[in-house]
């Protein structure tokens, strides 16, 4: 994104993503960068998470 933010999308719902925690991208072994979980977004009801905002 235009203000140095990532914004995510999984292939496949995954559990107990929390803001505060760290996103680290991995291509094989290397380590491409990582950042702070700043908000999520429900993927549908089923997968519904509280988000602080």
């Amino acid at each position: 994104l235009d203000n140095g933010e990532l914004h995510i999308v999984y292939d496949y719902p995954v559990k107990a993503v929390t803001p505060g925690q760290v996103a680290v991208l991995y291509q094989d072994e290397v380590c491409l960068g990582g950042s702070i979980i700043k908000s999520i977004e429900p993927l549908n009801e089923k997968y519904g998470y509280l988000n602080g905002n």
